[in-house]
């Protein structure tokens, strides 16, 4: 599986350097460690299925669990590869087109009612998305009324 990525990798001349870059490190760090051991030959859906199980219970470099869009873009290199794999005719089909990983959930907003604040200033953990309600956006501007970017 290594020489097959470094070759899609290489095949990949029309695209921006920082997304070259991005998939350079995302298949180097990743995607080699965890498919080398696999043969282009021999991968199939429910082997992919386990690959992917694998990174998801891996740290990305900032010790954080592998977020589900870091999955969704692993799988994405990984299905554009094999894709160019289906084209040249190594493989017959694609069996990361219908490998699933986790999907990304857009957070809810939370409304910043007295009860959230008085638990965000007891435990410090506060939703990822907050909603400020109107007396509070109304309180906010009229404290900022009198500052010189207000005015901008």
């Amino acid at each position: 599986m290594e020489r097959w990525l470094r070759y899609w990798l290489s095949s990949r001349t029309s695209i921006r350097p920082t997304t070259k870059l991005h998939y350079t490190r995302d298949i180097k760090r990743v995607l080699i460690p965890h498919l080398d051991r696999l043969c282009l030959a021999d991968l199939d859906t429910r082997r992919l299925r386990a690959v992917f199980t694998e990174i998801e219970q891996t740290t990305n470099t900032k010790g954080q669990p592998q977020s589900a869009s870091a999955m969704q873009h692993l799988r994405t290199i990984l299905r554009a590869a094999l894709n160019l794999a289906v084209r040249e005719g190594v493989v017959a089909a694609n069996p990361a087109r219908h490998t699933e990983v986790s999907s990304y959930r857009k957070p809810h907003a939370k409304v910043w009612t007295d009860g959230s604040v008085e638990e965000w200033e007891r435990t410090g953990e506060r939703p990822s998305v907050a909603v400020w309600t109107a007396d509070q956006l109304a309180t906010f501007l009229h404290g900022i009324s009198n500052d010189a970017l207000f005015a901008l």
